[in-house]
């Protein structure tokens, strides 16, 4: 009895050894996988002809796209072809289970499971493929067709386990798992950055359900949904507070949505395994002019979501490498900076643009009663500021002419939103001073400045009709010699001279870009005799409209390759401004172009760049 009993725990302890070496695991998934001998399921394709692929009824996007590659995968090595099906249809015996379907063989695998962990599981006749996020069971499923050969399928049982910074979250003592993250279904993506934030992190795994689905009693509410009516929130404006169980998002829109999401992420990673839930409360206000210019981050960028420029197109010593040379690079210009998303000729569209990737903003300048530069294009108020519902009233003028209002007059008055117009929203924001715009663009962008009214470049700039209301003092205030560029409405002549006064007094380089339409060929011989060597462009023509016989002349073909030339594509029609004019004037040697669509402008440019 007592030998059938030693026998029996020496069996036991054998079997235990075997699921230790056939059940593997391992910190990272290997190059190659070598299965262990037992125990193991060998299909060939005969066997395979038997498979389903079943995944879950309500997969995501890369769930259901993971499950049709794998059918291709498995043709493609053995030429057959499973069927994929959800997992609402009848079980069978032969079934690869992707994800968290359903099937009981599933849901144990499922038990314990972390965010960036994933399983190899075989049960019967069943393969369970199960892993913790999109981002893991497409890993996951890579590992298993890794495990193909020229004949045979071989499988056995495998795990990955990811390492984690915090191992598991708390919140006020509840588990982060047992939060589901609530949301419409536009908004999925967003939710889908916090719920990869708390997973990257601490392998927590929580559900994003819709907002359609019965209230539970821990939720992260991301936007407007029925579970809860939100106070508005001011323009771009956004919130994240709690009620002691949940967590809600208020943004003002889908942008300010998104930053909020960005936010709630940022805050994840610096949490511990032990939070509050007011750890996650914020309230972002739209920041004054006096704090963008000095962080220029406070501002967050609504175009976030769906651009990435290099990092090298913010460099400034590149900028200015392109800008003194003949490269392939082109560079954009905006015109009154990029007014899609922020008011034009505003501190955040500078901002907006900077941060884009762009070479130059084209600002309006213009003086107050009291001979401040601001910026602002029209003569009168009404288009781009709130001034009709204040004009007249606490002591302000009652007149629409900037010239009758002083600097700080102004200051009472919000930009409108983009272009401006009738119907546009009133925004935050002010009107700046040019030396508000200099100290942004300092070491950031060239300004390609438009002078209204009696504004001048400096006392060297031959416009001795205008008024001694100068470019050069602001550029002195600023402490910003480099960004303006020396161009519109000066004779080439005159940029040099403006050029040589700024270096006398700061002994630094303004860039200077005359322009001449008719492509003379002293233009290019008195700046290479007269300029400071390595500091000029030229312009060329005005609105480009591939018909200007300037670009087929000799002239032009001989500047091409020798210096950086500028055009632009704005009309009143937009009907120039495109990537199919843009290509002609690329094609034709023009390499910085100004433009109305500044993010397609951008993305254009991008292609372009070459940084070798």
């Amino acid at each position: 009895m007592k030998k059938t009993g030693i026998f029996i725990t020496i069996l036991a302890v054998i079997a235990l050894a075997l699921c230790f070496v056939s059940c593997k695991k391992d910190d990272v998934p290997p190059v190659t996988n070598t299965p262990p001998a037992d125990p193991e399921l060998v299909l060939d394709t005969e066997s395979l002809a038997n498979y389903t692929i079943v995944r879950r009824d309500e997969a995501t996007a890369e769930e259901k796209n993971v499950a049709t590659t794998l059918a291709a995968d498995i043709e493609a090595a053995f030429g057959v072809k499973p069927n994929v099906k959800s997992e609402l249809k009848t079980s069978g015996e032969y079934e690869i289970l992707i994800g968290e379907t359903n099937r009981e063989e599933s849901v144990a695998v499922y038990d314990g499971l972390k965010y960036n962990d994933y399983k190899i599981s075989v049960n019967g006749s069943k393969i369970v493929i199960a892993a913790g996020s999109d981002e893991s069971l497409v890993q996951a499923v890579e590992y298993f067709s890794s495990l193909f050969t020229s004949d045979t399928l071989k499988v056995s049982c495998y795990e990955y386990n990811a390492t984690y910074a915090v191992d598991g979250m708390t919140i006020n003592g509840v588990k982060a798992s047992e939060y589901n993250i609530v949301c419409l279904e536009k908004n999925i993506e967003r939710a889908n950055m916090i719920r990869d934030a708390i997973g990257d992190r601490t392998g927590e795994r929580l559900s994003v359900i819709d907002q359609r689905e019965e209230k539970t009693e821990y939720e992260i509410v991301v936007g407007k949904t029925s579970r809860k009516r939100y106070d508005d929130v001011s323009y771009y404006n956004y919130e994240i507070f709690n009620d002691g169980k949940c967590i809600y998002i208020n943004p003002y829109d889908e942008y300010a949505l998104y930053a909020a999401a960005e936010k709630f992420s940022d805050t994840v990673k610096k949490l511990g395994p032990t939070v509050t839930i007011g750890d996650f409360d914020y309230t972002y206000e739209v920041p004054t002019n006096e704090e963008m210019i000095e962080d220029i981050d406070t501002l967050y960028m609504r175009w976030a979501e769906e651009w990435t420029p290099d990092p090298r197109m913010l460099d400034w010593d590149l900028k200015i490498e392109s800008f003194i040379k003949a490269t392939d690079r082109l560079h954009s210009c905006a015109h009154r900076a990029e007014a899609y998303y922020y008011p034009e000729n505003s501190v955040p569209a500078i901002i907006s643009w900077y941060k884009m990737g762009g070479l130059a903003v084209e600002l309006d300048i213009r003086a107050t009663k009291d001979n401040i530069l601001i910026l602002l294009h029209d003569e009168t108020l009404n288009r781009m500021t709130d001034w009709e519902q204040k004009n007249g009233k606490n002591g302000l003028p009652n007149s629409n002419k900037i010239s009758d209002w002083t600097y700080e007059q102004l200051q009472q008055l919000n930009l409108k939103e983009g272009k401006g117009g009738a119907n546009a929203v009133v925004t935050p924001f002010k009107i700046p001073t040019l030396v508000d715009a200099l100290k942004v663009c300092k070491e950031r962008l060239f300004i390609t400045p438009d002078l209204k009214g009696d504004v001048r470049y400096s006392s060297e700039d031959g416009l001795v009709e205008r008024k001694n209301i100068f470019l050069f003092d602001a550029m002195k205030k600023a402490d910003n010699f480099t960004s303006v560029l020396i161009s519109y409405q000066l004779t080439t002549q005159a940029t040099v001279r403006v050029q040589k006064q700024i270096y006398d007094y700061s002994g630094e380089v303004a860039y200077v870009m005359p322009r001449d339409g008719d492509a003379q060929s002293t233009t290019f011989k008195y700046l290479e005799e007269y300029a400071i060597e390595n500091s000029f462009a030229i312009q060329v023509g005005g609105t480009f409209t591939g018909t200007t016989s300037v670009h087929n002349g000799a002239v032009f073909q001989d500047w091409k390759n020798k210096v950086l030339l500028f055009g632009w594509t704005i009309d009143d029609f937009a009907t120039n401004d495109n990537a199919q004019v843009w290509q002609k004037m690329y094609d034709l040697g023009y390499r910085m172009i100004m433009t109305n669509d500044y993010l397609g402008m951008i993305k254009f440019a991008a292609s372009k760049y070459s940084f070798d």
